[in-house]
């Protein structure tokens, strides 16, 4: 007993050595769906920009759908012009950028369906195409209320970009949209032999580092690529069907295996 214990405790150290352990009961949120998560490779899942966000005016202008520049109704209702639904320059002859709004999602201002299955080349293609509209190198010579747009703007693309090209990112922001969070609170359901699981990989893994063993290690990453595969398309059929409590549990258990991927990374390819 107090050695599956001991095996334990060490499995849990490993694999949040570089995060926390996650919350796993499927309670609802107390705060705002879009609320903070510090483990995710953006700073936050908040859809407001770090600098500001408005609907869509600027401090001074009280009425909303209604371009801060050209006073021009914007119309929820109608696309702009690269057929979206999120708009990012008014449609006028001046086409001045728009404050950042805080009223999209992130799938809506990559204009892709709210779903874990995305095509990530199309992805790739809109985060070009937003990125060469509203860079602020093309707003150098503008007002400052339009480079401070544009910075917003940009920086809220690139958000909602490297939150959902990753699976794990975007498995997460879709429970948050679904009110669901992933905490330090909660544990894996029958987690015992996973983490034994987990914990003998960790041994290998130390034992083909420390030996030189390439052959073993890049087994090892073979074997763990195929398993975060599996694991992936666990939690898109989990999302397919709804069930939220099952993805969940699915992106904890995705969590081992992008650590174990990491450290993979870190012996195979050291830092300089």
């Amino acid at each position: 007993m107090k050695m599956h214990l001991r095996i334990l405790g060490c499995v849990w150290k490993f694999v949040f050595h570089r995060t926390h352990v996650y919350n796993l009961s499927p309670r609802r949120c107390s705060h705002s769906p879009f609320s903070h998560l510090h483990h995710l490779p953006t700073s936050s899942l908040s859809l407001i920009t770090p600098c500001h966000a408005y609907t869509t005016q600027p401090p001074g202008h009280s009425r909303p759908n209604i371009c801060w520049k050209c006073d021009r109704d914007l119309d929820e209702g109608s696309r702009d012009d690269d057929g979206s639904r999120v708009k990012f320059l008014c449609p006028c002859d001046k086409r001045v950028v728009l404050p950042p709004s805080n009223t999209h999602t992130y799938f809506q201002i990559m204009d892709c369906p709210v779903s874990y299955r995305l095509n990530v080349e199309a992805l790739k293609e809109r985060f070009r195409q937003l990125q060469r509209q509203l860079h602020p190198d093309r707003f150098s010579t503008a007002s400052p209320e339009e480079q401070e747009f544009s910075a917003g703007q940009s920086a809220l693309v690139n958000r909602a970009y490297s939150t959902l090209l990753k699976p794990y990112s975007r498995g997460l922001y879709l429970l948050e949209l679904n009110g669901l969070t992933i905490d330090e609170k909660d544990t894996l359901t029958d987690a015992s032999g996973f983490l034994e699981e987990m914990w003998e990989v960790r041994e290998s893994l130390d034992d083909a580092a420390n030996t030189g063993d390439l052959a073993a290690l890049l087994l090892l990453q073979t074997t763990n690529n195929a398993n975060l595969k599996n694991i992936s398309d666990e939690v898109a059929a989990s999302f397919d069907s709804g069930d939220y409590t099952a993805a969940k549990e699915c992106l904890a258990r995705m969590k081992y295996f992008i650590n174990i991927e990491e450290s993979l990374k870190d012996r195979l390819d050291p830092p300089p």
